[in-house]
């Protein structure tokens, strides 16, 4: 039997100094405590124990090392220790001056990374950052000792105990953190974690109305190399170790047996593994038993990519689900996007030629787990004498790809990662939150010698360069200096002029407050169609501390995304940012945007310039005065014109709904309970196919038109709106009659929507599919009685968007990156259909309601307002909808109740997006969140929270206005989303304005809704 074993060689010490010069990647071991210490302040013990960590040199003060007067200004001892419920930090600090306050004084910061395994992808998004306060301040306020979760959601860590002394040349402090609220459960020896204790000796002087003013600061760490907040490979590797705080390998193994290697489960099937139990132990104990099934599993693929949920496992008739799994939690990071571990279908598995994780640069590196492993708790349910069964199966046939599983058996449980208990209403200081966003920024802009663009803001300065294609192959490029390949080039104020061997060039440089637009007019003067890659790109050098794309966190030094809804790369500082954005119809569609290390920026490989034609390209630049994403999206929403008025809530409805065969009181207290201002029907069915396109005239509508009919009936505030697909056509004969609307893949074959039942073809306008598709949208209105439509794919559906037939669009091409030479001529289905879609969506919103799904990936249709939604099956996907409406389906994979639609609300604030229900199973059983959201017009969104003209949503405390003298009424919803009388919200003057002081759980949710 193979053996595998999770734990890496590491470094062995006995417990001793282990100072703060010590090197990240060594290991150090823990004390375990035989005995609970007193959190009093005392040190009793801890005291005893060696010091983990001693600062009281230059070298160890990583920030601010010209405020530190040596070590009677600023030093200290750290200790830390650990038993099975509580993690143990405590330091004796010698400070000259000791500044108390709520978390704004002297402390210990705390950062922790756990549980770590050894090789693992180190995801800074995991980091737990705790701060602490050691009571009061000079002037009696804020008594008590604080421990507390920090980051965008501030509040006592819950269980956590802490208390400290003041002495004459400083302080004692102890901090005890339960290991459940940090995300494990049954600690034990040789868990690993990252971990960092950062002492802070601060000057605050506190003024009136919570203003305080920042002094002179002192930093001291477990490591003394340049200070990072945040960055998780700066963080001290440490196992729990033995009552010395020796580490031995037998504790630390976790190691299991290979059993069964290379199962194959096809697409729909159930495979059996028998095994019987090896009689080591007793049933009744299972000392030294079986205690962990391990399943290694993965799709079979050539090529790595990204996966579904798709496995699931039985144990002698025992299903595991996520009760069982020890190294997951409900959901992960996948590159830039977060998946759900358990679906209904089973596990998550990845699609993969073998077991190897992605490297870090790929989009599909999943961070802080195993991607292929699976442990479970089996104790109760092995047989250790007898026979035990295994089955695996293959839940979804629609995933044409075998299973590939081993299967594994260990006698230690791994430890279970759990999520972290809720945080508890923040007591001390909250952020202000009100509409902030300044319409100008005072950077100044140059264009350069070369063409670039020098941008400058508050002292940091970056160069934006761009890049042009020729076919020679080469490139003309506009930089800080030099010709840059041009023919000619020249450079007046806000104007450049450029001409190379096919193409001329003239760009235009326009200042609009907070950004500056960049407009190149390129003209084809080649006697053929001509391939022109672009690339904007800046070089960011050092200390970034985040890159976005697309409006999401990349971790990874490599990558690219396409995503014409948020078509963004923004680099952040500690104190300023820089964006860029396309912005033309063109780039938002064709090009991707792009991290290369320092380097960020928009490229696009695709673009064509039919002969004698010209385009104009068009991007914008943003510097931004502080480091923030939500800054970056609402100054771009102010430009782009999209804080327009969404009505109402959504739901969508089946006409086999068991909701549907109810009685009307019924169906009008299940709308009623998710407030369902538009209500959209599924369509029927023809054929047993569903009957999209030239399907829904053959079908029986009788069932759909009746429940429509009902819903107006019972609940009169209620629109009900017909799904629609213009993409997918299901009736008889549709591949033969549209035949020349096919959409064409690059095999040459034409494509389709799942199975070959649903054939794609593009509704360019004036094609026969377009025409046909009038027919059908004018058929929904007259059979149907129905206020609106739903359009279902408002984009373009399939994965691959590009069309390989004859009916070139004139725009794109492959363009061979060696030879700069057109290999394929395509056509963008988005751009291609864009005029007959744009046509069909304001005749529809003359007529009557108008919903779509998906992001828009043009400026045109931004221009034009109507809401849209995004399917949360990742929740990230929200942030495809932050520059348009920003709303999110719910997840119909993972709900199952009220409560799971909550959660999901909650989960879209984080990303200032609203929430539509979708899934039609779910009977909420009293209006939730959702009743207080609508109608809003959006002000500002951020983290948490959506500021609308009418009212206020928020997930997490803050004092919460308008910035003037508002009048409001407040609702709160708690942990299950029923509104709650316990938790009160008060009406303070603060700053000559009006505030909503919102102190709430984590979990919670409040509305505050402008009255005047």
């Amino acid at each position: 039997m193979e053996m595998k074993n999770r734990i890496a060689v590491v470094l062995l010490l006995l417990a001793g100094i282990f100072t703060s010069a010590a090197a990240a990647e060594r290991t150090a071991g823990m004390v375990h405590l035989k005995e609970l210490p007193p959190v009093d302040g005392s040190l009793k013990g801890l005291s005893t124990l060696a010091p983990f960590a001693e600062w009281d040199e230059p070298q160890e003060v990583v920030w601010g090392a010209s405020e530190w007067e040596g070590a009677e200004d600023f030093s200290g001892t750290v200790y830390l220790g650990w038993n099975e419920e509580f993690l143990f930090v405590s330091a004796i600090i010698v400070d000259d001056v000791i500044v108390g306050g709520n978390l704004t004084g002297d402390g210990l910061e705390i950062f922790l990374d756990v549980p770590r395994q050894p090789g693992e992808a180190k995801d800074k998004t995991r980091i737990l950052q705790i701060g602490t306060s050691i009571g009061a301040d000079a002037n009696g306020k804020n008594a008590d000792a604080q421990v507390v979760l920090r980051g965008d959601r501030p509040g006592p860590v819950a269980g956590a105990k802490i208390a400290a002394k003041r002495l004459d040349t400083g302080y004692q402090i102890t901090v005890a953190l339960p290991w459940e609220t940090l995300g494990i459960m049954g600690v034990s020896e040789g868990v690993q974690l990252g971990i960092d204790v950062v002492g802070h000796d601060s000057d605050y002087e506190s003024e009136e109305d919570d203003t305080w003013v920042k002094g002179g600061e002192t930093l001291v760490s477990l490591l003394n190399t340049p200070w990072a907040e945040g960055n998780a490979s700066r963080m001290l590797e440490v196992r729990l170790g033995d009552n010395e705080g020796g580490l031995n390998v037998e504790t630390m193994g976790f190691g299991y047996k290979v059993v069964k290697k290379s199962v194959r489960v096809g697409p729909g099937q159930t495979i059996s593994v028998k095994i019987t139990g090896d009689g080591s132990a007793k049933e009744s104990e299972n000392e030294g038993g079986i205690e962990e099934l391990v399943i290694q599993a993965r799709i079979d693929s050539s090529q790595i990519g990204k996966g579904t949920g798709i496995l699931k496992i039985e144990l002698n008739g025992v299903i595991l689900d996520l009760d069982r799994v020890r190294n997951r939690t409900e959901t992960f990071r996948m590159g830039q996007k977060i998946e759900t571990s358990y679906r209904g279908p089973g596990w998550f598995l990845m699609y993969s030629p073998d077991f190897k994780p992605a490297p870090v640069t790929s989009p599909f590196a999943i961070r802080g787990v195993d991607p292929y492993e699976l442990d479970f708790d089996v104790i109760d349910l092995w047989k250790q004498n007898g026979e035990n069964v295994i089955k695996l199966s293959h839940s979804d046939p629609r995933v044409a790809r075998a299973i590939i599983a081993n299967i594994g058996l260990g006698k230690h449980l791994v430890p279970k990662k759990v999520a972290r208990l809720p945080m508890q209403a923040p007591t001390g200081r909250i952020p202000y939150r009100e509409p902030s966003v300044e319409n100008e920024v005072g950077f100044l802009y140059q264009l350069s010698e070369g063409g670039g663009i020098r941008v400058e803001l508050g002292g940091r300065t970056w160069m934006v360069e761009s890049m042009f294609s020729t076919t020679e192959p080469g490139w003309a490029s506009l930089m800080e200096s030099g010709d840059g390949g041009w023919d000619e080039i020249e450079a007046s104020g806000d104007t450049l002029t450029a001409k190379s061997k096919n193409f001329g060039l003239k760009r235009t440089l326009q200042r609009d407050g907070d950004r500056l637009i960049v407009k190149d007019r390129l003209e084809n003067i080649a006697a053929m169609d001509l391939p022109v890659m672009v690339r904007h790109k800046v070089d960011l050098g050092d200390g970034v501390t985040g890159v976005y794309l697309s409006g999401l966190p990349v971790e990874s030094p490599v990558l690219k995304t396409e995503e014409g809804g948020h078509p963004s790369s923004l680099g952040l500082y500690l104190d300023k940012g820089i964006g860029l954005i396309s912005e033309d119809d063109l780039m938002r569609t064709q090009a991707w945007n792009y991290r290369n290390r320092s380097e960020i920026g928009i490229d696009n490989r695709r673009l064509v310039i039919a002969k004698g034609q010209s385009v104009t390209l068009e991007y914008s630049i943003y510097p931004l005065e502080s480091p923030d994403p939500f800054l970056f999206a609402n100054r771009i929403r102010k430009h782009w014109g999209v804080n327009f008025t969404i009505d109402g809530s959504f739901c969508s409805l089946s006409a086999s709904a068991p909701i549907a065969e109810k009685s009307d009181l019924e169906l009008g207290t299940y709308l009623t309970g998710k407030s369902a201002k538009y209500v959209a029907i599924n369509p029927g069915a023809f054929k047993n196919r569903i009957a999209y396109g030239t399907a829904f005239t053959g079908a029986d509508l009788s069932g759909q038109i009746e429940l429509i009919e009902r819903i107006k009936l019972s609940r009169d505030t209620s629109d009900g709106l017909y799904s629609y697909n213009c993409f997918v056509s299901a009736g008889d004969g549709d591949a033969q009659t549209f035949s020349k609307d096919a959409h064409i893949t690059y095999d040459g074959k034409p494509g389709y929507f799942g199975n070959s039942s649903y054939p794609v073809f593009l509704p360019r306008e004036g094609s026969d599919f377009a025409k046909k598709q009038d027919e059908l949208i004018a058929a929904r209105w007259e059979k149907m009685p129905i206020q609106g439509i739903y359009w279902d794919d408002i984009n373009f559906i399939a994965t691959q968007r590009f069309d390989y037939s004859a009916q070139w669009g004139g725009q794109a091409a492959l363009i061979s990156t060696k030879t700069h030479q057109i290999e394929t001529k395509i056509s963008d289905a988005d751009l291609v259909t864009l005029s007959w879609r744009l046509k069909t969506a304001k005749d529809l919103l003359s007529k009557g309601i108008l919903v779509g799904r998906g992001a828009p990936r043009t400026r045109s249709f931004t221009q034009l307002h109507f809401p849209r939604a995004v399917r949360t099956t990742s929740i990230s996907n929200l942030a495809k909808m932050q520059l348009y409406t920003p709303i999110g389906f719910g997840d119909q994979l993972t709900e199952r109740t009220a409560e799971d639609c909550y959660r999901n609300m909650l989960e879209a604030l984080d990303y200032g997006a609203l929430y539509y229900w979708f899934n039609y199973r779910v009977k909420p059983n009293a209006p939730t969140l959702t009743s207080s959201m609508f109608p809003i017009t959006y002000i500002e969104m951020g983290r948490g929270f959506v500021i609308g003209e009418e009212r206020i949503l928020a997930n997490r405390s803050g004092y919460y206005g308008w910035g003037d003298m508002s009048e409001f009424e407040t609702l709160v919803f708690d942990e299950e989303g029923r509104q709650t009388l316990e938790v009160e919200v008060q009406r303070i003057i603060k700053r000559q304005k009006s505030y909503a002081e919102v102190r709430i759980p984590e979990g919670y949710s409040v509305a505050i809704i402008r009255t005047k």
